[in-house]
């Protein structure tokens, strides 16, 4: 316990708070939802792809530690059962300088998810059966981000979600506004 408090106290006290660098940050991609059997509808494994998407808004100090809150979805839509993941996440992160105008980030957080079960309407005469379950679990999220000018900025997202239920995984296009 010690030991965390030494590096908080750290990591805070080089922080400068006179320039924050505010975003926000829309993102939209491809999406993998993988189901683990015992979770599903009918007890076997599922796994499929569909799509992601994922409105974020930020912070960057100027010691150029991220702090994050990000709501995302990961959506399959099929004719059979499908399933598909809610997350609200709150990330903290270091970014890293790779060019004159590209950061590479990595930050790592916690993610309130929702999965969320449909049976399909298809061949089946009865109602529909449905599924939820809720949970806490770590989420690690990997973005590449190239800036256009002081303002703007464009990039990639790599978003895992591993959970009770199995696992989600996205990789998104990103544009980021930067309020500074």
């Amino acid at each position: 316990m010690k030991m965390v408090a030494w590096v908080l106290l750290m990591l805070f006290t080089s922080v400068s708070y006179a320039e924050p660098n505010f975003y926000l940050s829309p993102q939209i991609g491809v999406g993998r939802v993988h189901v683990k059997a015992g979770k599903t509808l009918y007890g076997e494994s599922y796994t499929s792809g569909g799509f992601a998407a994922s409105p974020r808004m930020g912070v960057r100090l100027s010691n150029d530690f991220v702090f994050e809150v990000a709501s995302q979805v990961n959506a399959v839509i099929s004719f059979g059962d499908s399933y598909d993941v809610s997350q609200t996440q709150i990330l903290f992160g270091k970014s890293l300088k790779v060019s004159n105008r590209s950061r590479l980030i990595n930050k790592i957080g916690l993610s309130k998810w929702e999965l969320r079960g449909y049976e399909s309407p298809f061949l089946n005469p009865g109602p529909e059966d449905r599924s939820r379950l809720t949970g806490v679990a770590p989420v690690y999220v990997l973005e590449w981000e190239r800036n256009v000018n002081r303002f703007f900025a464009f990039g990639i997202n790599s978003s895992f979600l591993l959970a009770d239920f199995g696992s989600a995984m996205s990789g998104c296009f990103l544009l980021k506004l930067k309020i500074p």
